[in-house]
């Protein structure tokens, strides 16, 4: 598709306030379009809470021992902070009514932990991980 998506947000997809991209049966948040949101409804939340986790686990890789499944890790943490899964842990919390971290963090940590949170590698100097998540 080469041309702006505007005229469908604006258009057809108007009384909808989150607009995403599917990918294989997840959200993608590659494309996240907001319009018409307030503060104090779902949408808005939604945004906040995704942007309040990837900022948690980019600075407090840490935080990942506080998840109800992931007190098990140890240092150095992979915590994931990738933004699709961060996305679909976000709705899914949202439609289960509870926090939800499975998909995005937890299965995350267990599964590529070793492959790329390794002392060698970059992410096992947490000099850069200066905000404290608490």
């Amino acid at each position: 598709w080469l041309r702006s998506p505007y005229e469908l947000f604006k258009g057809a997809l108007n009384r909808y306030s989150l607009i995403v991209q599917g990918d294989n049966g997840l959200a993608n948040a590659g494309i996240l379009y907001v319009q018409g949101a307030r503060e104090g409804d779902a949408t808005s939340w939604l945004v906040t809470e995704l942007a309040t986790r990837i900022e948690r686990f980019t600075y407090s890789p840490q935080s990942v021992r506080e998840l109800p499944h992931s007190s098990w890790s140890s240092p150095p943490f992979f915590a994931n902070a990738d933004e699709q899964g961060q996305l679909n842990d976000v709705i899914t919390s949202a439609v289960l009514g509870t926090p939800s971290f499975e998909g995005g963090v937890e299965l995350a940590e267990a599964r590529f932990k070793h492959q790329f949170a390794s002392d060698a590698s970059p992410m096992a100097n947490t000099l850069w991980a200066n905000k404290s998540w608490r």
